[in-house]
């Protein structure tokens, strides 16, 4: 296997086990919930797993730097040990403390990862706009197919294993630290041109900045089905809304999978087009894509009564909505990456401010969908993911294609 191949293996991996146990986590607390063992409210424990998004937007810029300046190796390697270091906290407690220290070690392990995981692609892409695309949008769908893969693979194990499923997870990120052991880096550009051109950097951020309410938005729809979906499916049953309550840790895997499996297709599919339909473009798509899938999915959660024919419609309304919307995440790191074009000695750093405002969406959705969902379940996540669509649509209509973006310099990365 090639090193473009190893990383996406590596990247797949570590998002498989980061997924695995996020899901198990809400199964967890879902089943302690149904139970009446334990009761947990759904803005509590969205608190809790915020820890993730806290850690991992406080640890992705210096990530991103160090990776500039030391090397992308090092930063490449802590991620799956630090995900390893969260497994025993929500393995062995039920208290709520325990998931904010386990979900602040897999933040620490995303944060410090994806940066140098994201330079070493765009190092490789350079300024063919057409390769950009496919290599991100196959890094898409290599995290996103880990993350499928986990959430599937955890409804099963937490049915089959309980707790026990958690020491797979530890597992699952010690593969991932083979793997990304063996993919061949390179030591930031700036070692080649002499030093790190900070003013040149602050003056082109204007192109990220304009992104980043988007981004930030589209990320925060992220946090919200990622960190309430799983408890709010297998809670306690509400007659009025389909989703909510009812569904075992295997049902739900099944689902997520599905969906999960129709993003990967689009993403891949996206992949292929960007270069000619434009990054911009392919996300005002991708956002009434969103749109067409908020509807659809609302009039699912409201088909108590309706029968199985309607119901089809509605699942295909919302399939279609989400092979549209799959297309906003590579377009905007296709523009991302032609951005660091600019700044190929600080493309670390670029890619560091890129997993800060993913992380700054995913704590927003994972805090806000905790509150939508305690006020009207499913529907309430569903209004909050609509509510952040119409702000990131706001963005979008005011950005221009990255082919106007034209690289400042070049230098020549020195082997790691």
């Amino acid at each position: 296997m090639n090193s473009l191949g190893l990383l996406f293996a590596g990247a797949y991996l570590l998002r498989l086990a980061a997924a695995s146990a996020g899901t198990l986590i809400n199964l967890k607390f879902g089943a302690l919930d149904a139970s009446g063992v334990y009761h947990v409210k759904a803005s509590s424990l969205g608190l809790a797993i915020a820890g993730f998004y806290v850690a991992e937007l406080l640890s992705a810029p210096l990530s991103g730097t160090l990776s500039d300046l030391w090397g992308r190796r090092r930063p490449l390697l802590l991620g799956p040990f630090f995900g390893v270091t969260a497994i025993p906290f929500v393995a062995l407690s039920n208290a709520l403390l325990g998931v904010f220290a386990a979900k602040l070690c897999q933040g620490l392990s995303a944060g410090i990862s994806t940066p140098p995981m994201l330079s070493i692609l765009a190092d490789e892409a350079g300024e063919d706009h057409a390769r950009r695309g496919r290599v991100m949008a196959l890094f898409e769908a290599a995290t996103i197919l880990g993350l499928a893969t986990g959430v599937v693979a955890a409804g099963f194990l937490w049915d089959l294993l309980r707790v026990w499923a958690f020491g797979i997870v530890a597992g699952l990120y010690v593969v991932s630290l083979i793997a990304l052991a063996k993919v061949q880096v390179h030591r930031g550009a700036m070692t080649a041109i002499g030093h790190w051109r900070l003013n040149e950097l602050l003056g082109g951020l204007r192109h990220i900045l304009s992104l980043a309410p988007a981004w930030v938005a589209v990320n925060a729809i992220v946090g919200v089905w990622l960190s309430h979906a799983a408890f709010q499916m297998t809670r306690r049953k509400d007659p009025t809304q389909l989703l909510v309550g009812g569904f075992t840790g295997s049902e739900f895997g099944l689902a997520a999978g599905v969906v999960l499996l129709l993003f990967i297709v689009g993403v891949v599919a996206w992949g292929q087009v960007l270069g000619r339909v434009g990054s911009v473009r392919a996300m005002r798509i991708g956002l009434a894509g969103l749109g067409l899938m908020g509807v659809s999915l609302f009039l699912v959660n409201h088909s108590v009564r309706a029968s199985q024919a309607q119901v089809i419609v509605l699942l295909v309304a919302s399939a279609v909505g989400l092979l549209l919307m799959s297309g906003f995440t590579p377009a905007a790191l296709s523009y991302l990456g032609a951005v660091s074009q600019k700044f190929e000695a600080e493309r670390g750093t670029i890619m560091g401010i890129y997993s800060v405002l993913l992380g700054v969406g995913q704590l927003i959705g994972s805090s806000l969908g905790g509150v939508f969902a305690d006020w009207r379940g499913v529907d309430g996540l569903i209004l909050l993911s609509v509510i952040l669509g119409l702000i990131a649509a706001a963005a979008v209509s005011r950005l221009r294609e990255t082919t106007e973006l034209q690289p400042a310099r070049t230098g020549h990365p020195v082997p790691d």
